[in-house]
C-alpha cells in the first residue's frame, strides 16, 4: 500500500543507504590514505636503512680490500725475506764448506812431514820426548835409513794403550820430520820393520774416514774374484788414491762420489 508514511519510510531508507555509502566511501578513502601514508613511511624508513646498510657494506668492502692488499704485501715481503734467508743460508753453507776444505787441506799439507807408528811397545816407567825420539831413531836405523841427528823435529805417544796379538801393551807414536826425503825413505822401508810395528801415513780425520769408506765401497761393489785388483790407499803426500790393476786405471779422490764414479767406469 502506497501511503505517505510508506513513502516517507522508503525515502528515509534511501537517504540512510546513501549516507551509509558516503560514510563507507569516506572511511575507505581515509583508511587508504592512512595505509598509504604508513606504507610510504615504512618504505622510506626501510630505504634509509638499506641506504645506511649499503654504505656500511661499501665501507667494509673498502676496509677488506685494504686488508687484502696489506696481507698480499706482507706475503710478498715474507717471501722475499725467506728467499733472502735461504740465499744467505746457502751462501754461509758454501763459505763454511770452502773454509773447512781449506783448513783440511792445510792440515793435510802440514802432515806431509809426519808419520804414525802403530804397534810400538810401551816402555816401563815414564817416557820423555827424548825417549820417544830415540825409539823412532832406532827403528829408522833398523831399516837402514840414513839421517842426521836433527832430522826428527819431535815425537810423542798418541792415543790409548792397547794390547797386540802377543798380549804386549802398545801405544802409537806420531813423529814429525824436518826432512821430507828422510820421512819418505823411512816410509818406503816400512815393510822391513819387525815386531809387528806398522808405519802409516798420518791422515786427517776426514781423509781417514774417506779411505775407510772407499775400501768398504770397493768390497761391496767389486766381485770377490777381482777384489785384489782394485784397492785404495793414502800416498806419501796424504792424498787418497784408488787403483784398478786390471785396467791400469787410477785416480785421486776427494769424496766418496769420486770413488763411486771411478768404480762405475772401471
Amino acid at each position: 500500500m502506497d501511503t505517505p508514511t510508506t513513502r516517507n519510510m522508503s525515502s528515509f531508507m534511501e537517504q540512510m543507504e546513501k549516507k551509509f555509502d558516503e560514510l563507507k566511501s569516506e572511511f575507505i578513502g581515509n583508511l587508504k590514505s592512512d595505509l598509504l601514508a604508513e606504507i610510504k613511511n615504512f618504505i622510506s624508513d626501510q630505504s634509509e636503512a638499506i641506504k645506511n646498510l649499503s654504505n656500511n657494506v661499501m665501507k667494509h668492502e673498502s676496509t677488506i680490500a685494504v686488508l687484502q692488499n696489506s696481507v698480499e704485501s706482507l706475503k710478498n715481503e715474507n717471501e722475499l725475506l725467506r728467499n733472502k734467508i735461504d740465499n744467505n743460508k746457502n751462501e754461509n753453507e758454501i763459505i763454511k764448506e770452502k773454509l773447512e776444505s781449506e783448513i783440511e787441506q792445510l792440515e793435510s799439507y802440514s802432515r806431509r812431514q809426519c808419520l804414525r807408528l802403530d804397534g810400538v811397545k810401551v816402555s816401563d816407567g815414564i817416557e820423555t820426548s827424548e825417549n820417544v825420539v830415540k825409539i823412532v831413531s832406532d827403528y829408522m836405523k833398523a831399516v837402514n835409513v840414513t839421517f842426521s841427528d836433527s832430522v826428527i823435529d819431535r815425537a810423542h805417544r798418541l792415543g790409548r794403550v792397547y794390547e797386540n796379538e802377543q798380549n804386549v801393551k802398545c801405544r802409537s807414536i806420531i813423529v814429525k820430520f824436518n826432512n821430507f826425503r828422510t820421512r819418505t825413505s823411512f816410509y818406503e822401508k816400512r815393510k822391513d820393520l819387525q815386531d809387528g810395528v806398522k808405519v802409516r801415513i798420518d791422515l786427517t780425520k776426514k781423509r781417514y774416514q774417506l779411505l775407510k769408506e772407499t775400501r768398504d765401497l770397493i768390497k761391496s761393489r767389486v766381485n770377490s774374484r777381482y777384489a785384489n785388483e782394485v784397492y785404495a790407499f793414502a800416498d806419501i803426500n796424504c792424498r787418497i788414491k784408488i787403483v784398478d790393476k786390471s785396467s791400469k786405471e787410477q785416480s785421486f779422490i776427494t769424496s766418496l762420489d769420486d770413488a763411486d764414479l771411478f768404480l762405475s767406469q772401471s
